[in-house]
């Protein structure tokens, strides 16, 4: 599920990249996970970069931390699952004052049609940053 992101633009350098072992530097606005997280997934993005420390906003808990970079990895912006209030789903483009929210389980046909408008500003940066990701090609 989370795994290194390849631009559609670029994908023969970085697979080249990837099969040489050589790192992609993060960037600010990055989907990462953090792998020492005490939360369920500890999903978040990249607010700000300081040598080998990110600082990251964290979903689960709607704040900022400093983490090494070493604990970070890439995730496929088409798969994090984003809670809003008591709602939770993958997100998907619909036009440019609206969303779609989809359950979290590709079994079911459930999903919301969320309005920019509605969200906090934390939500909403994430929710776009997300959605830019998927349209610039950015896949796992």
């Amino acid at each position: 599920m989370f795994e290194l992101i390849i631009i559609a633009g670029a994908a023969i350098a970085v697979l080249a990249l990837i099969l040489w072992g050589e790192h992609i530097p993060f960037a600010v606005g990055d989907v990462v996970r953090h792998h020492s997280s005490p939360y369920d997934c500890g999903v978040g993005y990249i607010v700000e970069i300081d040598g080998n420390n990110a600082c990251v906003f964290f979903v689960d808990d709607m704040d900022t931390d400093v983490v090494s970079m070493s604990e970070l990895s890439r995730c496929n912006p088409s798969e994090v699952i984003v809670k809003i209030g008591c709602l939770e789903g993958t997100v998907m483009p619909l036009d440019t004052t609206t969303f779609y929210l989809c359950a979290p389980t590709r079994s079911s046909c459930v999903f919301s049609v969320i309005d920019f408008l509605m969200l906090d500003t934390p939500t909403r940066e994430l929710v776009k940053a997300l959605l830019k990701a998927q349209e610039e090609g950015i896949i796992a």
